[in-house]
């Protein structure tokens, strides 16, 4: 990546951060396809079968909610049968086949977004997946299914075969507290599903089908905002590389790996050893999978951001993905960036649309930024050949 600072109104820093990971994961990526039926089946209806999402929220724009967040962060006073204590703390705890209730108070009619502040009980490997009512409906299809997903890690130390060879290391479960806003679980969209509540009191029920929820906190607020890109300026020539596969802090799914290649583009390389210098392609494929890296900079400011990748899956078709800032998609140009077909693995500056460098924020230290698959610009195509392919069926069961 490339990140670089501007002028402040007092000063020039002069500190430019390029950071180019090793990245040979980009492919052409494919929906994710949920196993199975919800234990809620009976809840769901054809009509909610046929109420998809971007139908839903069509012309509601004048009714999003723009007030300021909701944060409950004493889940006690959510009125739910769910209430435990975890670690000294009060939660609401939501087993496997179970319904888990709470009730949530709003200022206005309005259409908002809901954010859980949670950790998963246990050793399991896979995501929660859960359904979601709201006053006792599914306001939209993609509330039938839900995820909520661990955060894994590595181990400090690679650990190394007998010939010294480096070994792909087993995935460290993450255990902090976590908070992901409600998104489905095809990964669809690239900003969180919006519901609409009514003023006063609203009744929200949680269906998990597979795992467990541990809810520690709540928000509820108007859309995530993001800005319009404005250029800002840049100077200096520091240089900040972080390599993707060493340097891995967190992901969203334990599948996501490091491998090895015998490619002298990639840093690190070996003649006669096995060393981890890129993501697993067949790892990092999938919408929703996320990865992190922490990169730490001197001086808060504006960076440009630059990347060392391949994908060569497909001429001619781009992937997708979200960068994220901190936790944050700073502007548009951040969301749903295209990186296209490269046959070779290739140092790119992230540009915008007449071919200028972008800039980022970044602030004096640490520095969280994650890269997620999104599937979001080619959402109305899947979901016409949906159409397309239920009135096929439809004409062959009738003929």
């Amino acid at each position: 990546m490339v990140l670089k600072k501007r002028r402040d109104s007092r000063v020039i820093i002069s500190s430019m951060l390029i950071i180019w990971l090793g990245l040979g994961f980009l492919q052409p990526v494919h929906p994710v396809v949920a196993e199975g039926e919800p234990s809620a089946e009976t809840l769901f209806t054809e009509d909610v079968r046929s109420g998809r999402y971007s139908r839903y929220i069509e012309g509601t724009e004048n009714d999003h909610y723009t007030g300021a967040p909701i944060l409950i962060d004493d889940v006690t006073e959510l009125d739910s049968d769910q209430l435990e204590t975890y670690e000294g703390d009060s939660v609401i705890f939501i087993d496997q086949d179970q319904t888990g209730t709470l009730t949530v108070e709003v200022p206005e009619t309005a259409y908002y977004i809901i954010g859980f502040e949670y950790k998963i009980k246990g050793e399991n490997v896979l995501p929660t997946q859960l359904s979601l009512t709201v006053n006792g409906d599914i306001p939209f299809y993609e509330m039938q299914n839900l995820i909520f997903e661990h955060g894994w890690t590595n181990p400090e130390d690679t650990p190394l075969d007998k010939y010294g060879n480096e070994i792909i290391p087993q995935p460290i479960k993450y255990d902090e507290w976590q908070t992901k806003f409600l998104i489905d679980s095809s990964y669809r969209t690239s900003l969180p599903l919006m519901v609409k509540l009514e003023e006063g009191q609203n009744d929200l029920a949680l269906t998990i089908s597979e795992g467990n929820l541990l809810i520690k906190s709540v928000e509820i607020r108007g859309q995530l905002d993001v800005p319009t890109y404005e250029p800002n300026e840049v100077a200096g020539n520091a240089f900040i590389e972080v390599e993707a596969a060493n340097q891995l802090h967190l992901r969203n799914n334990s599948a996501i790996r490091a491998n090895s290649s015998y490619n002298v583009n990639l840093i690190p390389y070996s003649s006669d050893k096995r060393v981890l210098n890129h993501i697993d392609p067949d790892s990092f494929k999938t919408p929703g999978d996320m990865i992190h890296y922490q990169v730490e900079v001197e001086e808060a400011g504006y960076y440009h951001l630059g990347m060392h990748y391949q994908q060569d899956a497909k001429a001619d078709f781009p992937v997708f993905m979200n960068i994220r800032i901190n936790g944050a998609l700073q502007h548009d140009y951040l969301k749903d960036y295209p990186f296209f077909y490269q046959n070779n693995y290739e140092h790119v500056t992230l540009v915008d649309e007449t071919n200028e460098k972008l800039t980022v924020y970044l602030e004096k230290g640490v520095n969280d930024v994650s890269f997620q698959i999104s599937i979001a610009p080619i959402k109305s195509v899947l979901e016409e050949i949906e159409q397309l392919t239920s009135e096929i069926q439809d004409l062959s069961f009738f003929g």
